[in-house]
C-alpha cells in the first residue's frame, strides 16, 4: 500500500474520463457493439412493441418475456466488464483492445454476474421502497464491478471494499456519476429527437438509439473508472 494522495478535482475526473474516452473511442465502441447488436436483434424479434392495456396483459407479457429481459441484463454485465477493462488499458497507456478486454471479462464473469444480481436486487428493492435507499445503495456499491473485474476481488470482498472506498466521498461519487450520465443522456436525447423529427419513423429512431449506445454509451462508465482510480489514490492503494 502506498501513501494516500490528495486526489483529483471534480472537473479533473470528468476531463480525464473524456480524454480516455476519446483516445480509446473505437475500441470502446467495439466493446459496446459486441453486445449491443445482438441485444438489439433480440429486442426486435422477441420483446413486445405494444403497450399492455390491462393488468392481465401486463402479467402475461412479463411472464413471457422475463427470461429474455434477464438474458439482456446478463449480457449487459459482460459488456460493462469489458468496457472497464478497455478504460483501464487506455488510462494505463496500454494499447486498448476490445477483444482482449472481453477475454479478461469472461475470466471474471461468474463473480461479476453474482455481484450484478446482488446489486440489481438490493438497489431495485431500495428504489421500490422510497427511491432514496436505492440511490444510497447504488453509490455504496458503485465501485464493486471495478474491484471484482480489475482488482480480482470476490463478490463479498468487492461489496465490502466498495463501501469502504466510497465512505467519506458519498456526495462526490454521486455528483460525478450524475453529471457523467446526464452528459451522455442529453446528447443521446438531442440526437434521437432530431432524427425522430426529421424522419418520423420509429424504426429509424430505434437504429439511431442503438448506434448512439454503441458510440457514446460507454462514456459514463469510463468516467466512473477514472473516479475509481481517484478513490484508490485517495485511500493510498495502488491504482487498478
Amino acid at each position: 500500500m502506498s501513501t494516500a494522495g490528495q486526489g483529483m478535482g471534480f472537473g479533473d475526473v470528468l476531463d480525464a474520463g473524456f480524454q480516455v474516452f476519446r483516445s480509446s473511442f473505437w475500441q470502446l465502441a467495439l466493446a459496446q457493439a459486441i453486445v449491443a447488436i445482438p441485444v438489439a436483434i433480440i429486442q426486435a424479434l422477441w420483446l413486445p412493441h405494444s403497450v399492455p392495456t390491462n393488468l392481465q396483459q401486463s402479467v402475461s407479457l412479463f411472464s413471457a418475456h422475463a427470461p429474455i429481459s434477464l438474458l439482456i441484463g446478463v449480457l449487459g454485465i459482460l459488456q460493462a466488464s469489458a468496457v472497464v477493462v478497455v478504460a483501464r488499458q487506455a488510462a494505463s497507456g496500454v494499447p486498448a483492445s476490445a477483444l482482449t478486454a472481453y477475454r479478461q471479462a469472461f475470466s471474471r464473469f461468474p463473480e461479476a454476474l453474482g455481484f450484478g444480481l446482488i446489486f440489481a436486487v438490493l438497489v431495485g428493492v431500495g428504489l421500490a421502497i422510497v427511491i432514496i435507499p436505492g440511490v444510497v445503495l447504488a453509490i455504496w456499491l458503485s465501485q464493486g464491478l471495478f474491484l471484482i473485474v480489475l482488482g480480482n476481488r470476490g463478490i463479498i470482498q468487492g461489496i465490502v471494499e466498495s463501501y469502504r472506498l466510497v465512505g467519506g466521498y458519498f456526495w462526490r461519487v454521486l455528483g460525478i456519476a450524475v453529471v457523467a450520465f446526464l452528459m451522455e443522456t442529453v446528447v443521446s436525447l438531442l440526437v434521437t429527437m432530431l432524427f425522430t423529427v426529421a424522419t418520423g419513423h420509429g424504426e429509424v429512431t430505434a437504429v439511431v438509439t442503438t448506434l448512439l449506445g454503441i458510440l457514446i454509451g460507454s462514456f459514463p462508465l469510463v468516467v466512473l473508472y477514472i473516479q475509481y482510480r481517484d478513490l484508490l489514490q485517495r485511500r493510498g492503494f495502488s491504482r487498478g
